[in-house]
């Protein structure tokens, strides 16, 4: 519409279709990518916010999706009205790449697609009646090659091999397919055909590659390679557990199957070989999240989750690091839960919250939130609901079902019933605009209700069909009404009377709007008859009559301040669509298609900034009505009267029991926190004086070690002043050594130099002499190539003359042999003749033969026609029974006819009854609102005594609870007067042992000192008996002195001796030097047997290339020694054709005796060159002329080569290295001696 001033953009989509295959894939770890409505949904965990990549307003909806590989690619395949066709959309700038028609089969759908590994070739399953596989070449738009995939059957997956491009597979029922995918044309590698088995899925192994695993559905797996069937799992779960899908890992294969169960089979195969034992189900779990089976399933790009789709619409993830540990509890859903693939019949919006209420055939209940796009609540009945309407306030809920409509309250996390109304079948009902009453449809007629109170208001009768909309008017004192019986009502409440009317037999309208007032309005209605009208308040005259295109229009919303209004299509089999007319209505409109199938509920928040759709699939579609006229308003638009996203309400009702015990859980933790502050201030208390203890204890120790490292610094201070006068010295001595040495070094080079100078001089005069000679040289070779490209070009010109002399004799040579093949040609014709001739004899004998089996067939067909006749006969007889059937049969319907007759006459009695029955229940109802009343005053009563009792019950609980703080605060005074004396008793022992260790400690410091003196006075000692190191008889005087003064009589404590130490460092480092050296040997050996190895290689790879040159020299010599069989055999049968007068047939005709001749000649030739005896001159001549014999010779050196090839082959087995040969031994014994190392 050209002149709207409003458009519609997604917002979020509650829902997936389940029903098309494959339908999940990542563009990457964050973002899942799914069919939702219309769309592809692609959907960020992180952000929690959706995009979506629209399909084509023409199109049927969307049937299968495909991601490239590299994630840069997604292709949606989508029916058309003639054709399918296929668009590549670049998922960076979600624009539209290439748009793919398929022109060239009859399907209206692709069921399946795949990407080549390198994103170039795009492989798609047509769906029925061709079930063609098409491979496209998507960049230049062109099929590359297409097959037809079965011949009826239907097939359900497609798939290229991840190593092999031009492998293809495919699999369905009965068959699983294998094709070879050239430039030019597809053609069929392989087949597996069994009847009545349905494969479901099919996928390619990581490891080993070219492997596919195919599921069944009855629980079964077959593994193939190549396209070959090997073998069945073992393991498969069997028929009672179906396999829909399966998705490959590293560790295995991952399956999906029924009632949300998954099987994880690990690999147990090694090498490349699989047996029926080569994976096991090492892990089967189930979730209670859905009752469906598992149709999908794909892996993030990160392989740390995978997700899994349903039957029933259910998005769920799991982990994949480790599948073999995966638990029911690991399965969650990846947003919230959503509505089955069954019909939404009921939606309604909350005024005062952003809610959605929605009620599905799959008997839950849903409220959604639209503002933070999340599920708040999900309620399961155990029968169908019909309809649905949700309080302005958001707090209550009214639903229809089969026998009643039930009121519930709304609680935080359930749905609490809180009143029942007497209305069968409702399937509509809407609350005021205030919320204080509640109309709902009773079949023809519309019942409203106090809701507060639940009494009837009013009673709307005059609808002689079916209601199917009602709508509330701004008054809240009228109801627009419209049903099946094409009539449009408005209701005023006070009395019960209608204020308009407007009437069109034969058409069923679905849903009316009003705008306006009731004395200046008008109302929308749309049916049956698929038209768009205007009716004028308050006569509801018609205004305007809209054509709707040919499109069969279900509901209409109207937006005031918006100025648009909104219908949605319901045509069967068709996507739905909504469109958006201006208002007032000028017959222009926009088109949206957002649902796959028809729209069942369309509605508008009540700031008219949304509209929520929802259809036959369960799915829920919120869109964003967006006025365009503020997307280039610079200034901030103006505050609107209607609720903005900023104004929702928050809040929620609670029972009075949950609030109770919530406060006294409150009141429970606040004492426990109180107790536990008290504990944690005495453990503290008890903690500091520990720790005062300790650091006391730490400091000591402390004191004590400082002193010790004093002396010991000391010491060492001492033993650095001897060390740095030692090493002074002999820093001195290395010095004076290293000026002696460097001048020694210097006279050494000098001579060097010198000597290299004369050898420099030398050389230059060597190569002076060099060069003239080189010159000379020079000269002399330039004379003689000369002279020599002369003499060449003449030979080389003569040879161009005995060419062309050859040429000539050549062509003469051709003449020769053309006239040679005419004549050959003419014999070739006569011989056709004579074979034409006997093969006429032959088919006139045939004749013969068949004229004799007719006339045997004719015999037989005598007697096959008396057998016939006497069949007629008994047909007859079987007629006449059959009449006699019939007769009885007329009876039989008498009987039934009267039968329903009493049948009729008892319903009578039952709908009499049903009367009565309704007068009682309404009896019933009355002395209901008695018994409410009564129980009104007893709630009263009962809620008095209560007050009493608390206002008693707490003040006897306070003193109960202060004596049994009194009696607690005794108890503990006598604990902490037990404690006090016990303490005392502790601190006076610990005073007593503090005393004795500080005795202690004195005595052991009076001893230290001492030590220190006796130290100092050996050191001294010590020192002189050092001075005189170089007067043994003094020094050994002193030392006796030494040991005498300061000798002790304990015993010495072992050294070790330096020698042993070096003896073990030494034999360390050879042992050491051993295994480095026996590494390098070893490394040296393996090298050698891989060079030997590829030497080996080769000499294989050129013996074959000897035995294939040879085999083709074999195979021209054959046909040439046949060549020449035949020619001479036409010769002999030309030369003696005209000499034979018998007849000859093929089995019997002789050879000439110029043929038999030369094939003697041959046998001879071939049998002497196969002797031992013969002469080598002669053996070669015959072996050189006769083809026969070259033919064996080369079988005899053919078998030779093979012999030797199967030699080299053993000697590299038993030429390969082992661990035991090229390592030494490691056990110690007497030859096991390591060798020496140089």
């Amino acid at each position: 519409m050209s002149s709207a001033t409003t458009s519609l953009s997604y917002r979020h989509i509650f829902g997936i279709n389940g029903a098309i295959s494959d339908n999940i894939n990542f563009s990457d770890d964050d973002t899942i990518m799914y069919v939702a409505g219309h769309s592809v949904v692609l959907y960020n965990k992180i952000e929690r916010k959706q995009k979506f990549i629209y399909g084509s307003e023409q199109s049927e909806g969307v049937t299968s999706f495909a991601a490239s590989p590299g994630k840069s690619y997604i292709a949606i395949a989508e029916k058309c009205d003639r054709s399918s066709q296929v668009n590549v959309f670049d998922l960076k700038s979600y624009r539209k790449r290439k748009t793919l028609t398929n022109t060239e089969s009859a399907s209206k759908e692709y069921v399946s697609m795949q990407f080549s590994e390198d994103n170039q070739l795009l492989l798609a399953l047509t769906g029925a009646p061709d079930w063609a596989l098409q491979c496209w070449h998507w960049s230049k738009a062109k099929i590359v090659a297409s097959i037809a995939a079965s011949d009826g059957t239907p097939m359900n997956k497609c798939s290229f091999s991840p190593t092999d491009a031009s492998v293809a597979c495919c699999s369905g029922k009965d068959y699983i397919k294998f094709f070879r995918i050239s430039d030019r044309e597809a053609r069929l590698l392989q087949e597996t055909h069994l009847e009545g088995v349905n494969f479901t899925s099919h996928i390619w192994l990581r490891t080993p590659e070219d492997h596919v695993v195919a599921s069944t559905d009855n629980g079964e797996l077959l593994i193939f390679r190549s396209g070959d069937y090997i073998c069945h799992l073992s393991e498969a779960p069997g028929t009672t557990t179906p396999i829909y899908c399966m998705l490959p890992l590293a560790q295995g294969f991952i399956a999906g199957s029924s009632a949300g169960t998954f099987l994880f089979f690990s690999n147990q195969f090694e090498g490349n070989e699989l047996t029926a034992k080569s994976f096991h189900m090492e892990n089967m779990w189930s979730t209670e999240m859905t009752q469906s089976s598992v149709v999908s399933l794909a892996l993030a790009p990160s392989e740390d989750y995978l997700c899994a789709v349903t039957a029933d619409n259910q998005l769920l993830s799991l982990p994949s690091i480790s599948p073999n540990t995966i638990c029911t509890d690991d399965v969650k859903y990846v947003t919230c839960s959503f509505h089955g693939q069954k019909s939404v019949v009921g939606m309604d919006i909350c005024y005062r919250k952003p809610l959605i209420m929605t009620c599905s055939r799959d008997q839950s209940l849903r409220i959604w939130n639209f503002q933070n796009l999340e599920l708040e609540l999900c309620k399961v009945f155990p029968e169908e609901m019909l309809c649905g309407a949700l309080h302005p306030s958001g707090l209550h809920a009214a639903v229809g079902f089969g026998d009643k409509l039930r009121i519930f309250h709304i609680l935080v996390d359930e749905l609490r019933p809180a009143l029942e109304l007497p209305i069968k079948n409702c399937r509509e009902c809407r609350f005021s605009a205030g919320g204080h009453m509640l109309a709902a449809a009773n079949g023809n007629s519309i019942n409203v209700f106090d809701f507060y109170t639940g009494e009837k208001v009013a009673d709307l009768r005059g609808h002689n069909g079916k209601v199917r909309s009602i709508h509330w008017m701004d008054s809240g004192a009228h109801i627009l009404s419209c049903g099946q019986d094409g009539a449009v009502y408005i209701w005023e409440i006070d009395g019960s009377k209608r204020t308009g009317e407007f009437v069109h037999k034969g058409t069923l309208y679905t849903s009316a709007v009003c705008a306006g007032t009731v004395q200046e309005g008008t109302v929308f209605v749309v049916g049956s008859d698929r038209m768009l009208k205007e009716l004028e308040m308050p006569d509801l005259s018609l205004s305007k009559e809209l054509d709707g295109g040919g499109a069969l229009m279900n509901l209409v919303a109207l937006s005031i301040s918006k100025s648009v209004l909104f219908t949605s299509t319901a045509d069967p089999g068709k996507p739905g669509v909504i469109r958006a007319y201006s208002y007032p209505v000028t017959g222009d409109y926009l088109e949206y298609t957002c649902m796959s199938s028809p729209v069942t509920r369309l509605s508008l928040s009540p700031d008219q900034s949304c509209v929520v759709a929802t259809d036959e699939l369960g799915c829920v579609c919120i869109f964003e009505l967006k006025d365009r006229s503020e997307r280039y308003q610079r200034g901030a638009p103006e505050k609107s009267d209607v609720i903005g996203f900023a104004d929702w309400v928050d809040e929620a009702l609670v029972t009075r029991a949950e609030l109770e015990d919530r406060n006294q859980t409150v009141l429970e933790l606040k004492t426990k926190v109180d107790e536990l502050k008290l504990h944690n201030e005495y453990q503290l208390k008890l903690k500091e004086m520990n720790y005062a203890e300790k650091i006391k204890e730490v400091t000591d120790k402390f004191v004590q070690e400082l002193e010790q490292a004093k002396a010991k610094f000391e010491i060492l201070k001492e033993e650095r002043a001897d060390s740095e006068f030692e090493y002074v010295q002999r820093l001195k001595q290395k010095e004076e050594k290293h000026q002696h040495d460097m001048q020694e070094t210097e006279t050494e080079f000098q001579t060097r130099i010198m000597e290299e100078v004369e050898r420099y001089q030398h050389l230059v005069r060597t190569r002076d002499a060099q060069l003239e000679r080189l010159t000379i040289q020079r000269d002399i070779l330039v004379e003689t190539h000369e002279k020599y490209v002369e003499e060449f070009s003449s030979d080389f010109e003569n040879k161009i003359d005995e060419d062309r002399q050859l040429r000539l004799q050549l062509e003469d040579e051709k003449a020769e042999l053309l006239k040679e093949l005419n004549e050959i040609q003419s014999q070739l014709e006569d011989d056709v003749d004579t074979e034409i001739e006997n093969m006429r004899y032959l088919y006139d004998e045939k004749l013969k033969t068949s004229r004799e089996a007719t006339l045997k067939y004719k015999g037989e067909n005598g007697i096959m026609r008396k057998k016939f006749t006497v069949l007629q006969k008994e047909i007859e007889d079987q007629k006449e029974e059959i009449k006699v059937l019939f007769e009885k049969e007329k009876e039989l319907h008498d009987q039934v006819k009267v039968l329903e007759k009493e049948v009729s006459a008892h319903k009578r009695e039952i709908k009499n009854r049903d009367v009565s029955i309704g007068d009682k229940e309404k009896r019933i109802y009355e002395l209901k609102k008695k018994n409410q009343e009564l129980d009104k005053f007893k709630f009263v009563l009962d809620f008095k005594i209560r007050e009493l009792k608390r206002q008693v019950e707490p003040r006897q609980a306070e003193i109960a609870g202060m004596k049994d703080q009194i009696k607690d605060m005794d108890a503990e005074l006598e604990r902490y007067h037990k404690s006090n004396a016990g303490l005392d008793d502790m601190i006076g022992t610990l005073r007593g042992r503090i005393d004795e260790i500080q005795k202690e400690i004195v005595a052991k410091r009076i001893k230290a000192t001492q030590l220190e003196h006796l130290n100092a006075g050996f050191k001294g000692d010590l020192q002189r008996c050092v001075s005189l190191i170089q007067q043994p008889d003094q020094l050994l005087v002193a030392m006796t002195k030494l040991v005498e003064e300061y000798g002790s009589q304990d015993a010495i404590k072992p050294r070790v001796d330096p020698d042993v130490e070096k003896e073990y460092v030494r034999h360390k480092q050879f042992l050491l030097r051993s295994v480095s050296q026996l590494k390098k040997s070893l490394n040296e050996e393996t090298d050698k047997h891989a060079s030997m190895n590829s030497d080996l290689r080769n000499d294989n790879m050129r013996l074959i290339n000897e035995i294939n040159k040879q085999r083709e020299a074999n195979r021209s010599l054959k046909m040439n020694v046949q060549a020449n069989l035949g020619r001479l055999q036409h010769m002999a049968r030309a030369a003696h054709g005209n000499s034979k007068k018998e007849k000859q047939t093929p089995n019997t005709a002789g050879k000439s005796a110029g043929l038999q001749a030369l094939e003697a000649a041959l046998e001879r030739g071939l049998g002497d060159g196969t002797g031992g005896g013969g002469e080598n001159d002669t053996s070669n001549d015959m072996i050189e002329t006769n083809p026969l014999l070259q033919l064996d010779r080369n079988r005899r050196r053919i078998i030779l080569l093979r012999e030797k090839i199967s030699d080299l082959e053993k000697r590299m087995v038993n030429n390969r290295a082992y661990s035991k040969e090229v390592l030494p031994p490691m056990d110690g014994g007497a030859g096991d001696t390591l060798p020496p190392i140089s």
